[in-house]
């Protein structure tokens, strides 16, 4: 909008442009500094406050007649200066708009751990344009810690589920939303809970089936999870069964 603006009133320049957002800002109570408004001109800055834009908006519509946005979006094209909707998106989005992505593509992928998933984008987002460590993003996977994060985490991932025939960000959500139930319980199986009933219903399982071998026990564990796509081996299930731990994963009860 400053560039149409400045290229359709020759006389104008962006310093001036900027002295009279200046000026209109603080008409309405906003006090804006001069370098603050000619960054944002400038496209310094990657999102402003509705204010600015609208004062913006408001001189393009004084000086130039174009009261309507519709209006502004047809003298963008028309002058070569529609910007590509990509490059209008915020670069931080809420964690709560991350999460459902991951969910889905832990859910496509039952053998593979959130901590997998948190190494593989680690990796991934070396090059981006923020930095995670896998102990970060697995926080956000869990929902532990909210707040904003780089989009780039929403299009990493949507790489990821691009292998399972996902192609853009609308076809997730509308696997997101026809998937939710399945996605539910897959969520609920990978949660951790108490690994003394885990112990209790082993020792159960041995009193009454007379059978004192915790390997065994293990193996057939190993066996009905991975029917279920859990793949676990019988070593680590033996060690939980024998040797007890605080936590077990809901699938193991």
């Amino acid at each position: 909008m400053a560039r149409l603006f400045l290229k359709r009133t020759p006389s104008a320049s962006g310093q001036s442009l900027a002295q009279d957002l200046v000026h209109s800002l603080r008409a309405v109570g906003i006090t804006y500094h001069f370098r603050t408004i000619t960054r944002q001109l400038n496209g310094g800055v990657a999102t402003i406050p509705p204010e600015v834009e609208g004062k913006l908006h408001e001189l393009l519509a004084e000086r130039h007649g174009l009261n309507t946005w519709p209006q502004v979006v047809a003298a963008l094209t028309a002058d070569g200066l529609r910007v590509p909707k990509r490059a209008t998106l915020p670069t931080h989005v809420r964690s709560d708009r991350v999460v459902p992505f991951a969910e889905l593509w832990l859910h496509l992928n039952p053998d593979k751990s959130t901590r997998w998933l948190a190494c593989r984008l680690h990796e991934d987002l070396k090059d981006g344009p923020g930095h995670y460590t896998v102990q970060s993003l697995q926080l956000i996977f869990a929902r532990v810690t909210r707040g904003l994060v780089q989009r780039f985490l929403v299009t990493v991932l949507l790489s990821l589920l691009a292998k399972h025939g996902i192609s853009s960000e609308k076809a997730a959500w509308r696997c997101i939303e026809e998937l939710r139930d399945a996605i539910a319980t897959s969520m609920r199986r990978r949660s951790f809970v108490d690994g003394g009933r885990f112990r209790q219903l082993c020792r159960l399982w041995q009193l009454r089936n007379r059978e004192p071998s915790a390997r065994r026990l293990a193996i057939l564990l190993q066996s009905r999870l991975g029917a279920r796509g859990v793949h676990v081996h019988h070593v680590y299930l033996h060690r939980l069964i024998t040797r007890g731990s605080d936590e077990v994963r809901y699938a193991f009860v």
